[in-house]
């Protein structure tokens, strides 16, 4: 709303690109499986949104070192990470508050989110926390029973979430 008046073409890119994460939301998550590259895109367009709500480079650090041509996914697993990772860290901060770093070897991905918490803030890996990780751990299990690791770690004041998936080629 505030960019509509203060810098309506950067507001016209935003409800672009949340036009984008709408239509995959919608139909994206139809099929059972994805090219991985585009879960990736995806990841990337709501960072994009987030880097526009928060200024500064540093903020939120996004490695890609991933080369998944022929690697396939269940639409809209990562992304509850990521969302994760920006809602439970403080929005003033500057430095590196959240880091996503994506990587395959062979048909082996890794995702790994990195963030800083928020004062105060409670502990995420108890079973008092919100649906997101249990969705995404609930899915895993169902989807890649036997072939995926997640590791969730915490201290003090930083979260971290790695997963480890084998994912099937096309």
């Amino acid at each position: 709303d505030y960019l509509v008046e203060a810098d309506p073409l950067k507001a016209s890119a935003c409800i672009a690109k949340l036009g984008d994460l709408l239509r995959y939301s919608l139909y994206g998550a139809e099929a059972v499986k994805i090219p991985l590259v585009e879960e990736i895109s995806h990841i990337e367009d709501y960072i994009e949104l987030i880097r526009i709500r928060i200024p500064g480079d540093e903020y939120l650090s996004f490695e890609n070192t991933s080369a998944c041509n022929q690697l396939q996914i269940a639409p809209m697993l990562l992304i509850p990470l990521v969302e994760n990772a920006f809602k439970h860290s403080p929005k003033g901060e500057k430095g590196n508050v959240i880091s996503v770093f994506l990587k395959t070897t062979d048909s082996k991905f890794t995702f790994e989110a990195t963030n800083v918490k928020k004062n105060g803030s409670k502990s995420t890996t108890t079973e008092e926390s919100g649906i997101g990780l249990k969705s995404v751990k609930r899915r895993l299990q169902l989807l890649y029973a036997e072939k995926h690791r997640i590791i969730i770690s915490e201290t003090e004041n930083r979260f971290k979430v790695t997963l480890t998936i084998e994912l099937d080629e096309f």
